[in-house]
């Protein structure tokens, strides 16, 4: 719980090291939770199922934008403790988990 209780704290801090643009984290916010403000802790979002968040990034037009906001889904993970869950932002001496790998 302490992990929890640590990170209360405002996603506005983590979203401007993201660079995250308030529209584009409204949409991320609506397609998550049906309301702009749904999300005002880190928390809230390090503690949202990874496949929830990839279809909610998959609605944004931009690839750029897409990254930003993975990005600052695995800043809110790694602040809470928790692993990361984007495979673009893992350290470089990390495996992704097996069924990430293509095995064609």
């Amino acid at each position: 719980m302490a992990r929890v209780d640590r990170a209360r704290i405002s996603i506005e801090d983590l979203e401007g090291k993201a660079d995250v643009g308030d529209k584009t984290w409204e949409m991320v916010s609506v397609a998550l939770g049906a309301a702009k403000d749904c999300i005002p802790l880190i928390p809230n979002f390090a503690f949202v199922n990874a496949g929830a968040v990839t279809t909610a990034v998959n609605f944004l037009d931009n690839a750029v934008q897409k990254g930003k906001v993975m990005l600052l889904y695995d800043l809110c993970r790694e602040h809470c403790g928790l692993q990361m869950a984007s495979h673009t932002t893992m350290n470089a001496g990390v495996r992704p988990p097996a069924h990430w790998v293509n095995s064609t």
